[in-house]
């Protein structure tokens, strides 16, 4: 992990009080909010990695839940950080086995993937007792204790729905994750704030948008003068010896 000075700082206040809070007897709810480009997930990664490293007592299991297919940007990144240690092993719904989920395991899913067909057998009973509640009771009937990050929280924990798949997992400890995460009642709450992000250059304090575009009759020429833009930057990219694609955000 490229070493930044608030990254360091907010790692170590979520492993101090994610460690006390999985010694207490009830569970506990941490929000962690960052400005979008801080590196939440890789902060994140290196917070699960220490946690797991500290645990002296139960073992512990993670349920990484988000939108849409973030869930799989998120494993992709984790497998990555976590390819040398192998300290914790990142697997999908599909690939849990033993109707449970093992010891410093992380499963990704999203909301959307608990509503479909198909993979809504994962919330009901079946023949094959294969579902969310049996999997959650054979984890925790191993003396295990379940940590569920919830990440992009306001855009999908907040729904009757969302509500009812957290108080089936009954984690020992949850932390949202989110840019702008909803006021609610949180046991602690981390907040990285945008100037230490711009301060380590990781985002810009702004962004032109449609540079040198005085005026527009259309559409069209919002487009042209973009695209003009683009061409611009990817040969200056390609002068100076860059294999970089300028992208075009319409």
């Amino acid at each position: 992990m490229k070493k930044l000075k608030y990254q360091e700082t907010y790692i170590k206040e979520i492993v101090e009080h994610s460690n006390r809070y999985l010694q207490d007897e009830e569970p506990k709810l941490i929000v962690f909010q960052a400005p979008t480009g801080a590196g939440k997930t890789i902060m994140l990664a290196e917070a699960i990695s220490r946690i797991v490293k500290n645990r002296q007592k139960k073992e512990l299991a993670f349920i990484w839940i988000s939108i849409n297919y973030l869930h799989k940007q998120s494993k992709d990144k984790l497998e990555e950080y976590f390819a040398d240690e192998r300290l914790l092993d990142c697997i999908g719904i599909n690939e849990i086995s033993n109707n449970q989920i093992e010891q410093n395991q992380i499963v990704f899913v999203n909301w959307e993937s608990l509503n479909k067909e198909g993979i809504a057998l994962f919330m009901t009973d079946n023949e094959k007792d294969w579902n969310l509640n049996k999997i959650v009771e054979n984890t925790k009937g191993e003396d295990r204790d379940i940590v569920l990050i919830i990440d992009e929280s306001d855009r999908g924990a907040k729904t009757s729905k969302a509500k009812d798949i957290i108080n089936i997992i009954g984690p020992k400890l949850t932390i949202e994750v989110s840019a702008t995460p909803k006021d609610i009642a949180s046991d602690h709450k981390v907040t990285v704030p945008l100037k230490d992000v711009i301060d380590e250059e990781m985002i810009k304090e702004e962004i032109k948008i449609n540079l040198g575009l005085a005026t527009a009759e259309s559409n069209e020429d919002i487009v042209r003068v973009a695209l003009k833009k683009r061409n611009e930057l990817k040969r200056l990219y390609t002068e100076a010896g860059a294999n970089i694609n300028p992208l075009l955000l319409i």
